[in-house]
């Protein structure tokens, strides 16, 4: 018998990931994880606390840059389903852009060393470069996790694994703020921030190049898109993914909301910045017991009951808004908002590659790059409109710096962030009730 050559061979092997492949894929969304959440809880409270901005101008701020993010990520999308070489190269698009945003964030917290609108530029133009670099590693991210997972099985022990090193990664900068909002600390809280972004950086690149390598294998094989032009109004027109884009854009929301207030929680409400820490790392240690707890309900079930089911879950957290002054309250319903919260990251990622195969007959194509960058559109749009949204809540309740609220302040800001929460989370599940296209 004629023996196969390397080539032969590696087009003979079966073309499924092995477990530890799966979880060494996995890293990538360590690093991604660190990147974004240094970011997302750095960014805001920078811009109000050491550019001394006003809140709901520097939410604003935020919402351009997370605008442009998000506007990008089709752009980026459509680049890489029009290309015959980048379908083929998302490894390699990963480990150019990793490096940059590692460069580029601590450039963001520079800005604190130009006084007056320049620092305020600074600050925009580099956030601005980051989110673009962060870009180029997300989408071809997360299309080669669409192309490497093509059973529910996969889809929810992948997403699953995923979760966990993105849960691990944001312990470990949630952890990190105790000591970057802690008054006692040495240097300025700006400088602090700045010095645990420049060290972050380099871990999480090494992390999305490990998490890279370890499906090169993939990445090199053919694409399965034919080589023909995809429009953002071909994928709009398209039930399932119009109908997964609005509950992610919701579900977003609502989560952003949650986390994103819990900063302003604990400084304006509590009083003491320290609750921060505790709070967020809650959250996010009882998360990582919800992606095991939902991914395994999904796993005997299905994926869309589960999803919906998780969302409704999350729904009973809102109420330790409405707590004055009780830390105790508010951690355990942090606990169990992260609970919830695990199983409606996992499980909406795992759905998100089903629905690329549902919409594959409508267009003609299974467009893993196109439909995940649409997405990542409405994660990013949602978790921009979130930070404007906070941004107001504060203004209107009248947050300053170092102030603590007055009970009739705590009010306004307690139940806007509670209805903005609940009912977003409400309006999500409703688009997973309708019927498949």
């Amino acid at each position: 018998m004629q023996s196969l050559g390397a080539g032969e061979k590696a087009k003979a092997a079966p073309d499924v990931l092995s477990r530890p492949v799966l979880v060494a894929f996995s890293t990538t969304n360590f690093g991604k994880s660190t990147f974004w959440t240094l970011a997302d809880i750095l960014c805001l409270v920078f811009a109000t606390d050491t550019l001394g901005l006003e809140p709901a101008f520097a939410g604003a701020i935020i919402l351009a840059t997370l605008v442009w993010d998000a506007v990008s990520d089709p752009i980026v999308g459509a680049l890489i389903e029009r290309s015959p070489v980048l379908p083929r190269a998302y490894g390699r698009m990963i480990m150019w852009a990793a490096p940059a945003a590692a460069l580029l964030l601590p450039m963001i917290f520079a800005a604190q060393f130009i006084e007056g609108a320049g620092g305020v530029a600074v600050f925009l133009i580099f956030l601005l470069l980051y989110r673009t670099a962060f870009t180029f590693i997300d989408i071809p991210d997360n299309a080669l996790f669409a192309r490497v997972s093509l059973t529910d099985q996969l889809r929810i022990e992948g997403a699953a694994a995923r979760k966990l090193m993105a849960t691990v990664a944001a312990v470990g900068v949630s952890a990190s703020t105790a000591w970057v909002f802690s008054d006692a600390a040495p240097f300025s809280e700006g400088a602090r921030i700045l010095i645990a972004a420049t060290a972050a950086g380099p871990v999480a690149a090494a992390a999305l190049a490990l998490g890279a390598r370890s499906v090169a294998r993939w990445d090199r094989a053919p694409a399965t898109a034919q080589a023909r032009r995809l429009s953002l109004v071909a994928l709009t027109r398209c039930p399932a993914i119009l109908a997964m884009a609005a509950h992610i854009f919701l579900s977003t929301f609502a989560m952003a909301v949650f986390t994103g207030a819990i900063v302003y929680y604990a400084r304006f409400i509590l009083g003491d910045a320290a609750w921060f820490a505790d709070a967020i790392t809650t959250y996010l240690l009882a998360q990582a017991a919800g992606v095991a707890f939902w991914g395994g309900i999904a796993a005997r079930t299905s994926i869309r009951p589960s999803l919906r089911a998780a969302a409704l879950a999350c729904i009973a957290a809102g109420p330790a808004y409405l707590v004055y002054d009780a830390p105790y309250v508010f951690l355990v319903a942090c606990g169990f908002f992260g609970l919830c919260a695990g199983g409606l990251n996992t499980l909406r990622w795992a759905m998100a590659a089903s629905v690329i195969d549902e919409a594959a007959p409508q267009l003609g194509r299974r467009s893993e790059a196109a439909v995940m960058a649409f997405f990542s559109l409405s994660v990013k749009t949602a978790i921009g409109v979130a930070s404007l949204a906070v941004g107001a809540v504060l203004s209107m309740s009248g947050y300053a710096p170092g102030d603590v609220a007055s009970p009739e302040r705590a009010v306004l800001f307690q139940y806007c962030v509670f209805a903005m929460f609940a009912a977003a989370m409400l309006a999500s599940i409703l688009p997973l009730t309708a019927r498949r296209a």
